[in-house]
This record gives C-alpha cells, sequence and structure tokens, in this order.
C-alpha cells in the first residue's frame, strides 16, 4: 500500500531531527525509521547526514573482534605497515571494476577505500562477488573516515545481503531491472 502525503497550507512537513530518529532506533522500532529515512528529503550538506550515518551502521552486529584496533591490526597484518602506500593497490577478485565509483573522493580517499575493501576480503575470504561494496565504501567514507571500522560492521553483518551475492544472480537481476 502506498499512502501519498499532500499538505493543505502547501508547504512540506517539517525533516525529523535526529534526536527524533535516534530515540526510533533506541525503542528498535527500525520500521519507523526506514520509513522517516525513505519520507524525509535532507539537503546533501545537511549535518543530520554525518550523525546518521554512523548511527545506522551501527545497528548492525558484526563479528565480536571488531574494535577500535583490529582495522589498525589487519591494515598491518595485510600490506605490512598502515602507511598509505602511494603505489595503486589491486582491488580484490570479488570487486567488479565496472561498479568502482569513486563519488568524488580524492586520490588519497581512493587509496583509503581500496586498502578498505582489501582488509574485508581479507578479513571475510567467503565474499565472492560484492559489486555495490566499492561504491558504498566511497559514499560512506565521505561521512565517516574516522569510522572506518563502520564500514567493515556493515559488510560483514549478515543482516546485509548486498554484501555478498553470486555474480550470475546480481547480472540477472541487472538485465531485468
Amino acid at each position: 500500500m502506498i499512502t501519498l502525503k499532500f499538505s493543505i497550507s502547501g508547504k512540506e512537513p517539517a525533516l525529523r531531527t535526529f534526536t527524533e530518529i535516534k530515540q526510533l532506533l533506541d525503542q528498535t522500532k527500525k520500521r519507523e525509521v526506514k520509513n522517516i529515512l525513505r519520507e524525509n528529503s535532507w539537503p546533501i550538506n545537511s549535518p543530520i547526514r554525518s550523525q546518521l550515518w554512523p548511527t545506522l551502521c551501527g545497528q548492525h552486529q558484526s563479528k565480536p573482534q571488531m574494535v577500535d584496533g583490529f582495522y589498525w591490526e589487519m591494515v598491518h597484518q595485510v600490506f605490512g605497515t598502515t602507511e598509505l602506500s602511494e603505489k595503486p593497490i589491486m582491488l580484490p577478485a570479488f570487486v567488479d571494476a565496472a561498479h568502482c565509483l569513486p563519488y568524488h573522493l580524492t586520490r588519497t580517499g581512493r587509496s583509503v577505500a581500496d586498502r578498505i575493501v582489501n582488509v574485508l576480503a581479507y578479513d571475510c575470504p567467503d565474499i565472492t562477488y560484492s559489486p555495490v561494496l566499492y561504491p558504498i565504501t566511497s559514499i560512506l567514507l565521505h561521512f565517516m573516515s574516522a569510522r572506518l571500522k563502520l564500514v567493515a560492521k556493515v559488510a560483514s553483518s549478515r543482516k546485509t545481503p548486498c554484501a555478498d551475492i553470486p555474480k550470475d544472480i546480481f547480472q540477472i537481476g541487472r538485465k531485468i531491472y
């Protein structure tokens, strides 16, 4: 059932606040939160967006080992250092080059996204094909550069079906839609 909202006064309904959404999340009212997110069109530069991304990603359960130092330990394990290399990093096999959209990241931002995706490949070897992981990582880096572990949280969550889908299923879906 689709509900359309019209205002008699001609004004758009007031946008919801972060506090309202956070209260609903604390009450585990995820369906209401999803509806609010769909109905509210906050401007691109709205400060609520930088609050929502980490909070919404934090709702996903992840492996118990995902603590602050875990990401950096993994970076050191995979690359031998935590310094960002100036050399290009080869992306894992599950990344489809046609979907590596950087969404206006700088060269350094793209290197960080490459590194995150490689760490995820190392930590989650069961991911076989994930065309949306790189673009999602790029988008989230705009809002959460200090919270890289949240990208890993979402990707490793079993509640997130987009993290790992068979390539043939993705191709069929792409042709249908």
